[in-house]
């Protein structure tokens, strides 16, 4: 096992914010790794190991307080379940349809009935959702001055799926998992775990897992 001295001298130090910033190997996630007993280790989860002499819990997260991916200071990290992590990601604006990916211009983009061209609101979307069965799409549609595709691609979730309260997809196969345990999927697949190990925190199968990641929602 690697020293906590290791993992510093592995690292930039930041005088701003205090973080180490990892100097070795980064994914393009933002994350460090390194080699070890000839089994790769995500860097911030090694660095815990270190200063606490002792693994990761069980289906625990590493997790980071200053929101920096290449920091393996362990005065920066802290253990949670994927719930807290996906919790303080919300509460820090942090999820992918909460923070514009558009990190090049550095700013928010407004997204869902905020953007200039959406032809429903949130509301709306769950109002078509339930009426998913109920009436034909073209009725749906007429309802609401929009096409019977467009309803669609409400109901399939290539539209607006990011609505918070709405069925994941109420056409397609594979509704098993919400959009919160979908951005949590994600995050722990990140973190280095496997769909199957992924899928039994969640109560789902590693092909759902699996398909989730491919966007079969």
């Amino acid at each position: 096992m690697k020293s906590t001295d290791w993992f510093f001298g592995k690292s930039q130090q930041d005088p701003n914010g205090g973080c180490w910033l990892w100097g070795g190997y980064l994914m393009k996630t933002g994350y460090g790794v390194y080699m070890e007993d000839r089994a790769r280790w995500l860097a911030h989860r090694g660095s815990w190991v270190a200063a606490n002499g002792r693994p990761v819990p069980a289906g625990m997260m590493v997790c980071h307080k200053c929101d920096v991916r290449a920091c393996v200071n362990p005065d920066h990290l802290w253990i949670g379940t994927a719930q807290d992590n996906f919790d303080d990601a919300k509460r820090k604006s942090r999820l992918a349809w909460q923070v514009s990916s558009d990190w090049a211009a550095g700013k928010r983009i407004r997204r869902g009935e905020g953007h200039p061209q959406a032809k429903l609101t949130d509301a709306d979307v769950l109002a078509i959702c339930a009426l998913d069965g109920v009436l034909k799409q073209e009725e749906i549609g007429a309802l609401y001055g929009v096409s019977g595709s467009h309803i669609s691609e409400v109901l399939n979730g290539k539209s607006r799926g990011e609505v918070l309260g709405r069925p994941v997809s109420t056409r397609h196969r594979n509704n098993a998992l919400t959009v919160q345990q979908i951005e949590m999927a994600k995050r722990l697949k990140v973190e280095g775990l496997t769909n199957k190990a992924i899928g039994a925190s969640l109560g789902v199968s590693q092909t759902t897992i699996l398909r989730a990641a491919r966007g079969f929602r």
